[in-house]
């Protein structure tokens, strides 16, 4: 499942437009998602794992419009993300499936080996977790939908990882975590991205004009 915003501008990559601009961040938030869903999207077609997005803003027919047809959508539901990602594991195992994966979409460097990996380890676990280098988490894959992982966190504090493990511990579940993988959420995140995913044009606008469009 992967959890994504429709790129409406203003309300993509907040933190980031300070530095990008608003129009700077939409264009990184629509490459990220790019990147993610085609990671996405290859992993599912080779294998029985389906893809599901799970979106807030915009509405169906403009997240078709923007990542096509082929994939189901399905409108995020919750006042905050522990809610919402608590809600979608809970329609996914209400519509039968075994296990699910959650995925955000700030992670390119994320591949078709975690994915791989974190469906294997849910086969003897309860819990993986793809832990991000500012302390949260990029992935979280799950057996069953508790909701302890997810209700009263700080989101986007660097404790956030830290904490629900400490909670997969209390529940007495069994955890496992992927590697440790860099995401994209405030502007000191964007160096490592030059060469490995962005497109060199729009690296050297973000490090020669600062704010502004692309």
């Amino acid at each position: 499942m992967v959890m994504t915003r429709y790129p409406e501008e203003g309300r993509c990559k907040k933190r980031l437009m300070e530095y990008l601009g608003r129009k700077g961040a939409t264009k990184l938030h629509r490459q990220l998602v790019g990147k993610t869903m085609e990671t996405c999207t290859r992993f599912s077609s080779n294998s029985s794992v389906a893809l599901v997005v799970f979106y807030s803003g915009g509405n169906r027919r403009l997240m078709e419009a923007w990542l096509g047809k082929d994939v189901p959508f399905v409108p995020q539901t919750g006042t905050d993300l522990g809610l919402r990602m608590f809600n979608a594991l809970r329609w996914a195992f209400e519509q039968g499936f075994k296990k699910a994966v959650i995925v955000g979409t700030d992670c390119p460097m994320l591949t078709d080996i975690h994915l791989t990996e974190s469906f294997r380890m849910l086969e003897e676990k309860d819990v993986v977790i793809g832990p991000a280098l500012d302390g949260g988490y990029y992935l979280i894959g799950m057996k069953g939908a508790w909701p302890e992982l997810f209700m009263d966190v700080k989101w986007g504090c660097n404790t956030v990882f830290e904490i629900t493990m400490e909670r997969v511990k209390g529940l007495g579940l069994k955890g496992a975590f992927l590697d440790r993988l860099p995401d994209v959420d405030r502007p000191e995140d964007l160096g490592f991205l030059q060469g490995r995913f962005l497109k060199q044009k729009y690296m050297d606008w973000v490090h020669g004009s600062g704010k502004g469009g692309i």
